[in-house]
Formats: C-alpha cells, sequence, structure tokens
C-alpha cells in the first residue's frame, strides 16, 4: 500500500482514538464507526445518523484477533464459523461473554453483531488499534446509503472526523470500479452463532 493509503489509515485511528466519528468503506457499503468503548463517541453517531440507541450497532474487524478478548468462551467450531470466508459477508449474532460491550452497541438486544471484513483498510485500521471499530451505514436514516466519500462528506460534513473530508479527495476510495461495486452490493447476511439459524439470507444456497 502506498503512503497516502497508510497515512489515511493513521489519521482514521488518530481520530477514533481522539474519540471522533468516521467514516470508511468496508467489503460492502461506506459505513460510520467509532470506537466501541467511548459512550460520547457511541451517542455522538447515533445522534448524527439520528438512529435510536435501542437498535444498536455492528461490531467490524479485519481479523478474529481483534475480537477474541471479548469472547473468550467460543468453542474452536464456533470462532471457524466466523472466519471462514464467504462469498456474500455475514454478520454474526455473539453472546456478550465479556460484559464490556457498550449497551449502546448492544442495543435492546441480548447478542452482540459482529462480522469480520475482508476490506483492507478495515483490516489495516482494525490492525492498529487492536480492537473492533463499530459498523453503521453511512446515511442518515431514511436515506439511501452513500456510496462514495464524497456522498458521506454532503451527508455529515464536518459531524465526521478529519479522516472524512480527507478521503473525499483520495482516490483510492473513489476509485469508479469500487464505487460500482458499493452500489450492487446487499446487506449481509446475519446469523446466530449458537443456532447456526440465519435471521436474515441474501445469498441462497446453490443448486445442483
Amino acid at each position: 500500500m502506498d503512503e497516502s493509503y497508510n497515512l489515511i489509515v493513521k489519521l482514521a485511528a488518530t481520530s477514533i482514538e481522539n474519540g471522533e466519528v468516521i467514516a470508511y468503506p468496508t467489503s460492502s457499503i461506506w459505513g460510520l464507526g467509532c470506537s466501541p468503548f467511548d459512550e460520547s463517541a457511541l451517542q455522538k453517531l447515533c445522534q448524527i445518523k439520528q438512529r435510536p440507541t435501542h437498535k444498536g450497532l455492528i461490531l467490524i474487524a479485519g481479523g478474529w484477533q481483534e475480537f477474541a478478548s471479548y469472547f473468550p468462551n467460543l468453542t474452536n467450531e464456533q470462532v471457524n464459523r466466523i472466519i471462514t470466508p464467504s462469498s456474500h459477508p455475514c454478520t454474526w449474532l455473539v453472546d456478550d461473554q465479556s460484559n464490556k460491550i457498550s449497551h449502546l452497541v448492544k442495543g435492546d438486544n441480548e447478542k452482540v453483531a459482529i462480522r469480520i471484513d475482508s476490506h483492507p483498510f478495515v483490516k489495516q485500521l482494525c490492525s492498529v488499534l487492536q480492537h473492533p471499530i463499530t459498523s453503521t451505514s453511512a446515511n442518515p436514516s431514511g436515506k439511501d446509503p452513500a456510496t462514495s466519500a464524497t456522498e458521506v462528506v454532503e451527508y455529515f460534513g464536518k459531524d465526521i472526523g478529519y479522516v472524512g473530508s480527507y478521503i473525499a479527495e483520495n482516490k483510492c476510495f473513489n476509485d469508479a470500479k469500487y464505487i460500482k461495486s458499493i452500489r450492487s452490493q446487499k446487506p449481509s447476511d446475519i446469523r446466530d452463532l449458537a443456532s447456526g439459524e440465519y435471521i436474515r439470507r441474501l445469498e441462497l444456497p446453490a443448486k445442483h
């Protein structure tokens, strides 16, 4: 990765550590995120998105290592379910085993929604932070999700961290191919980890 990309990741990490909300690309959508351990940042995220706090948020990371300490009692089989790549993103509902997860992340839910994301920005950012971040689509409630950094800034302006306006001018996140892939994406599947049950399934099994 080039120096400008690494700089953007460092700016994003600094913004999160300073309690700011950032906008960032994932494998499926542009997301809004902050530290899941900063109550003020979580409140701000819900406020600027106009999202009711009872709905909760997803936790996203680039690998299991950022999640492991918060879910210490999962079996190897359960961890393998979460980390096994799939052709469509999958969000898993997992019991809160550490009691370190904010009620603003869980909302009115007993379980925590988590996802491992394949986008290199997410992987590098969470590796720098050494913990997951929150994820919710980058749009005010009731609006269409943003499909580019420019649209994110048009929605939120100065309400997001400095990195938000910086990436709007950076080609690696406004590339036409990436924007097209974002626009064609659908929301992730949702599965309960304990039972394996699909709560939402958008990817149908292949016919044989």
